[in-house]
Protein backbone atom coordinates (compact mmCIF):
# COMPACT_ATOMS: atom_id res chain seq x y z
CA UNK A 1 0.00 0.00 0.00
CA UNK A 2 3.03 2.09 0.22
CA UNK A 3 2.60 2.99 -3.44
CA UNK A 4 -1.01 4.45 -3.11
CA UNK A 5 -0.44 6.10 0.85
CA UNK A 6 -0.47 9.29 1.08
CA UNK A 7 3.19 9.77 1.99
CA UNK A 8 3.91 8.13 -1.49
CA UNK A 9 1.73 11.27 -2.76
CA UNK A 10 3.33 13.82 -0.60
CA UNK A 11 1.95 14.93 2.28
CA UNK A 12 -0.02 18.15 1.54
CA UNK A 13 0.08 20.78 4.93
CA UNK A 14 -1.09 24.00 5.44
CA UNK A 15 2.15 25.95 6.69
CA UNK A 16 0.64 28.82 6.68
CA UNK A 17 -1.12 29.43 10.21
CA UNK A 18 -0.28 32.58 12.10
CA UNK A 19 -1.06 35.96 10.58
CA UNK A 20 -1.08 33.67 7.28
CA UNK A 21 2.71 33.57 7.71
CA UNK A 22 4.84 30.04 7.10
CA UNK A 23 5.59 28.02 10.05
CA UNK A 24 9.27 27.06 9.36
CA UNK A 25 8.76 22.90 10.36
CA UNK A 26 10.46 19.78 9.81
CA UNK A 27 12.03 21.53 6.60
CA UNK A 28 14.91 19.39 7.12
CA UNK A 29 15.89 16.08 6.18
CA UNK A 30 15.62 14.57 9.40
CA UNK A 31 12.46 16.46 10.07
CA UNK A 32 13.63 18.91 12.40
CA UNK A 33 12.99 22.53 11.84
CA UNK A 34 13.58 25.96 13.22
CA UNK A 35 10.01 25.68 14.58
CA UNK A 36 9.67 29.67 13.81
CA UNK A 37 7.27 31.66 12.07
CA UNK A 38 8.92 33.77 8.89
CA UNK A 39 7.73 37.24 8.45
CA UNK A 40 10.59 37.85 6.16
CA UNK A 41 11.63 41.11 8.14
CA UNK A 42 11.97 39.58 11.06
CA UNK A 43 10.82 35.71 12.72
CA UNK A 44 8.30 34.56 15.49
CA UNK A 45 9.14 31.83 18.19
CA UNK A 46 5.51 30.13 18.68
CA UNK A 47 6.97 28.63 21.64
CA UNK A 48 7.64 31.86 23.90
CA UNK A 49 5.28 33.77 21.68
CA UNK A 50 8.10 36.40 21.02
CA UNK A 51 9.40 38.34 18.09
CA UNK A 52 13.53 37.57 18.24
CA UNK A 53 14.29 41.06 16.24
CA UNK A 54 12.93 44.38 16.56
CA UNK A 55 10.05 45.64 13.93
CA UNK A 56 12.45 47.74 11.59
CA UNK A 57 9.65 50.13 11.30
CA UNK A 58 10.39 50.41 15.57
CA UNK A 59 10.88 54.28 14.87
CA UNK A 60 7.32 54.91 13.82
CA UNK A 61 6.06 53.36 16.60
CA UNK A 62 7.54 54.89 19.25
CA UNK A 63 5.08 54.51 21.87
CA UNK A 64 4.98 50.93 21.78
CA UNK A 65 8.18 48.10 22.61
CA UNK A 66 10.11 47.94 19.36
CA UNK A 67 9.06 44.19 19.96
CA UNK A 68 5.55 44.57 18.89
CA UNK A 69 3.31 43.41 16.46
CA UNK A 70 1.05 45.48 14.81
CA UNK A 71 0.50 47.76 17.70
CA UNK A 72 -0.59 45.67 19.30
CA UNK A 73 -3.44 44.77 17.72
CA UNK A 74 -3.41 41.47 15.73
CA UNK A 75 -6.99 40.62 15.60
CA UNK A 76 -6.83 43.87 12.83
CA UNK A 77 -3.57 44.34 11.61
CA UNK A 78 -0.95 41.92 9.64
CA UNK A 79 2.40 42.50 9.24
CA UNK A 80 3.20 41.89 5.98
CA UNK A 81 6.69 42.28 3.64
CA UNK A 82 6.97 43.68 0.71
CA UNK A 83 5.36 46.45 -1.27
CA UNK A 84 1.57 47.06 -2.40
CA UNK A 85 -0.75 47.88 -4.96
CA UNK A 86 -4.19 48.62 -4.21
CA UNK A 87 -6.54 48.87 -7.16
CA UNK A 88 -9.70 51.07 -5.80
CA UNK A 89 -13.38 51.16 -7.36
CA UNK A 90 -16.27 53.34 -6.35
CA UNK A 91 -19.44 51.50 -7.31
CA UNK A 92 -21.69 54.17 -8.07
CA UNK A 93 -19.40 56.12 -10.20
CA UNK A 94 -20.01 57.35 -13.56
CA UNK A 95 -23.71 56.84 -13.65
CA UNK A 96 -22.93 53.13 -12.09
CA UNK A 97 -20.24 52.01 -14.51
CA UNK A 98 -18.01 52.66 -11.64
CA UNK A 99 -14.57 55.11 -11.58
CA UNK A 100 -11.20 52.86 -11.16
CA UNK A 101 -7.84 54.28 -9.80
CA UNK A 102 -4.55 52.62 -7.62
CA UNK A 103 -2.75 53.33 -5.22
CA UNK A 104 0.82 52.13 -5.24
CA UNK A 105 3.48 52.24 -2.65
CA UNK A 106 4.21 51.56 1.42
CA UNK A 107 4.13 52.37 4.58
CA UNK A 108 7.67 53.66 4.59
CA UNK A 109 8.07 55.45 1.47
CA UNK A 110 4.77 56.76 1.60
CA UNK A 111 1.45 55.92 -0.71
CA UNK A 112 0.85 57.37 -4.17
CA UNK A 113 -2.65 57.77 -5.77
CA UNK A 114 -2.69 57.19 -9.66
CA UNK A 115 -6.66 58.39 -10.98
CA UNK A 116 -7.39 59.53 -14.68
CA UNK A 117 -10.54 61.88 -13.35
CA UNK A 118 -12.29 62.88 -16.46
CA UNK A 119 -13.06 66.20 -17.79
CA UNK A 120 -14.64 69.07 -16.29
CA UNK A 121 -17.61 69.06 -17.63
CA UNK A 122 -17.71 65.22 -16.63
CA UNK A 123 -18.28 64.52 -20.37
CA UNK A 124 -17.82 61.51 -22.39
CA UNK A 125 -14.50 62.80 -24.09
CA UNK A 126 -12.46 66.13 -23.93
CA UNK A 127 -9.35 67.59 -21.95
CA UNK A 128 -8.52 65.80 -19.06
CA UNK A 129 -8.81 67.70 -15.84
CA UNK A 130 -6.97 67.78 -12.58
CA UNK A 131 -5.64 64.26 -12.83
CA UNK A 132 -4.09 62.39 -9.83
CA UNK A 133 -0.88 61.99 -11.50
CA UNK A 134 0.92 60.32 -8.38
CA UNK A 135 -0.74 62.06 -5.91
CA UNK A 136 0.80 61.10 -2.23
CA UNK A 137 -1.31 59.77 0.33
CA UNK A 138 0.98 59.58 3.47
CA UNK A 139 2.40 57.15 5.64
CA UNK A 140 -0.89 54.97 6.77
CA UNK A 141 -1.26 51.70 7.96
CA UNK A 142 -4.88 51.30 7.54
CA UNK A 143 -5.76 50.39 3.99
CA UNK A 144 -9.24 51.72 4.79
CA UNK A 145 -8.04 54.77 5.67
CA UNK A 146 -5.49 55.14 2.58
CA UNK A 147 -9.27 54.59 0.49
CA UNK A 148 -10.70 57.36 2.38
CA UNK A 149 -8.00 59.75 1.59
CA UNK A 150 -8.18 59.09 -1.72
CA UNK A 151 -12.26 59.66 -1.98
CA UNK A 152 -11.16 63.31 -0.65
CA UNK A 153 -7.64 64.49 -1.28
CA UNK A 154 -9.03 65.66 -4.75
CA UNK A 155 -11.69 68.38 -4.14
CA UNK A 156 -12.44 68.81 -8.04
CA UNK A 157 -12.81 65.26 -8.38
CA UNK A 158 -13.86 63.73 -4.83
CA UNK A 159 -14.45 60.29 -5.39
CA UNK A 160 -16.58 57.15 -3.63
CA UNK A 161 -14.28 53.65 -3.12
CA UNK A 162 -16.47 51.77 -1.73
CA UNK A 163 -13.90 48.40 -2.55
CA UNK A 164 -10.63 47.80 -3.30
CA UNK A 165 -8.04 44.82 -4.34
CA UNK A 166 -4.39 44.71 -2.78
CA UNK A 167 -1.80 42.86 -3.58
CA UNK A 168 1.69 42.08 -2.64
CA UNK A 169 4.69 43.56 -4.83
CA UNK A 170 8.09 43.88 -5.25
CA UNK A 171 10.13 47.11 -4.99
CA UNK A 172 11.12 46.71 -8.80
CA UNK A 173 7.39 46.24 -10.05
CA UNK A 174 6.10 48.97 -7.94
CA UNK A 175 8.32 51.64 -9.84
CA UNK A 176 7.49 49.88 -12.96
CA UNK A 177 3.83 50.20 -12.12
CA UNK A 178 4.23 53.64 -11.11
CA UNK A 179 5.76 54.98 -14.28
CA UNK A 180 2.95 53.31 -16.54
CA UNK A 181 0.15 54.41 -14.30
CA UNK A 182 1.65 58.04 -13.71
CA UNK A 183 2.04 58.04 -17.84
CA UNK A 184 -1.80 57.43 -18.62
CA UNK A 185 -2.78 59.57 -15.61
CA UNK A 186 -0.96 62.37 -17.38
CA UNK A 187 -2.42 61.64 -20.53
CA UNK A 188 -3.98 65.35 -22.11
CA UNK A 189 -6.84 64.30 -22.88
CA UNK A 190 -9.96 61.72 -21.81
CA UNK A 191 -12.06 59.22 -23.40
CA UNK A 192 -15.05 57.82 -22.07
CA UNK A 193 -13.36 54.74 -24.78
CA UNK A 194 -9.43 54.45 -25.12
CA UNK A 195 -8.64 56.73 -22.31
CA UNK A 196 -10.26 56.40 -19.23
CA UNK A 197 -9.62 55.75 -15.56
CA UNK A 198 -9.84 52.37 -16.50
CA UNK A 199 -6.69 52.43 -18.51
CA UNK A 200 -4.74 53.46 -15.50
CA UNK A 201 -5.40 50.63 -13.53
CA UNK A 202 -5.08 48.26 -17.04
CA UNK A 203 -1.31 49.82 -17.14
CA UNK A 204 -0.51 48.99 -13.83
CA UNK A 205 -1.76 45.28 -13.64
CA UNK A 206 -0.41 44.68 -17.28
CA UNK A 207 2.66 45.63 -15.91
CA UNK A 208 2.64 43.40 -12.96
CA UNK A 209 1.36 40.59 -14.78
CA UNK A 210 4.34 40.62 -17.69
CA UNK A 211 6.70 40.73 -14.49
CA UNK A 212 5.31 37.46 -13.75
CA UNK A 213 4.33 35.77 -17.15
CA UNK A 214 6.01 38.03 -19.66
CA UNK A 215 4.36 37.78 -23.27
CA UNK A 216 1.91 35.04 -22.24
CA UNK A 217 -0.09 38.26 -20.44
CA UNK A 218 -1.05 39.39 -23.68
CA UNK A 219 -2.26 35.85 -24.90
CA UNK A 220 -4.38 34.48 -21.27
CA UNK A 221 -5.22 37.56 -19.87
CA UNK A 222 -7.74 39.49 -22.60
CA UNK A 223 -10.21 40.84 -19.60
CA UNK A 224 -7.70 42.67 -17.84
CA UNK A 225 -6.59 43.91 -21.38
CA UNK A 226 -9.76 44.81 -23.12
CA UNK A 227 -12.89 45.60 -20.21
CA UNK A 228 -13.73 48.59 -20.32
CA UNK A 229 -16.38 49.27 -17.13
CA UNK A 230 -14.32 49.87 -14.23
CA UNK A 231 -17.12 47.20 -12.15
CA UNK A 232 -16.72 44.68 -14.16
CA UNK A 233 -13.29 44.53 -14.95
CA UNK A 234 -12.79 44.79 -10.66
CA UNK A 235 -15.22 42.19 -10.07
CA UNK A 236 -13.41 39.67 -12.18
CA UNK A 237 -10.30 40.62 -11.55
CA UNK A 238 -9.65 38.05 -8.88
CA UNK A 239 -10.80 35.67 -12.05
CA UNK A 240 -8.17 36.97 -14.09
CA UNK A 241 -5.29 36.61 -11.35
CA UNK A 242 -6.45 33.09 -11.53
CA UNK A 243 -5.74 32.25 -14.68
CA UNK A 244 -1.90 34.04 -14.59
CA UNK A 245 -1.24 32.12 -11.04
CA UNK A 246 -2.50 28.75 -13.39
CA UNK A 247 -0.13 29.35 -16.23
CA UNK A 248 2.39 30.17 -13.08
CA UNK A 249 1.80 26.85 -11.47
CA UNK A 250 1.82 25.08 -14.97
CA UNK A 251 5.28 26.88 -15.95
CA UNK A 252 7.29 28.29 -12.89
CA UNK A 253 7.33 31.73 -11.41
CA UNK A 254 6.26 33.42 -8.91
CA UNK A 255 2.68 33.67 -8.19
CA UNK A 256 -0.01 36.55 -7.85
CA UNK A 257 -0.69 36.76 -4.01
CA UNK A 258 -3.31 38.95 -1.53
CA UNK A 259 -2.05 40.95 1.09
CA UNK A 260 -2.54 38.73 3.65
CA UNK A 261 -3.73 35.06 2.19
CA UNK A 262 -2.78 33.73 -1.26
CA UNK A 263 -6.35 33.97 -2.50
CA UNK A 264 -7.08 37.12 -4.33
CA UNK A 265 -10.82 39.11 -3.59
CA UNK A 266 -12.07 42.03 -3.89
CA UNK A 267 -12.68 43.73 0.06
CA UNK A 268 -15.60 46.45 0.54
CA UNK A 269 -14.33 49.55 1.89
CA UNK A 270 -14.87 49.31 6.12
CA UNK A 271 -15.55 45.52 6.27
CA UNK A 272 -16.06 44.88 9.90
CA UNK A 273 -13.63 41.76 10.25
CA UNK A 274 -10.68 40.50 7.95
CA UNK A 275 -11.64 37.30 6.13
CA UNK A 276 -8.70 34.88 4.73
CA UNK A 277 -7.33 37.91 2.60
CA UNK A 278 -8.55 40.77 4.42
CA UNK A 279 -6.80 43.55 6.75
CA UNK A 280 -7.12 47.15 8.14
CA UNK A 281 -3.46 47.75 9.12
CA UNK A 282 -1.32 47.41 6.50
CA UNK A 283 1.78 47.86 8.80
CA UNK A 284 5.41 46.83 7.50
Amino acid sequence: MAGISSKAAGKLENKFKFSSKELQIQEFSDFSGLNLYDFHARQHDPQIGRFLQIDPMADSYFKFTPYNYVANNPINGIDPDGRDIIFLNASTGAKGAGHAAVIIGNPKDGWFYYSLNGTKEHGAYGESYMPDIGTPLGNGTDINQLVLEANNINKAHPQAYDRYVAIKTTPEEDRAMKLKAREVAASKTYSLIGNSCIDVCQAAYSTLATSRIGSAHGLIDQNALTQIEPNLWTKFLPNTINRVNFYISMFGGEEIKGRRNPVIVVHPLNEDVPDLDGQKNLKQ
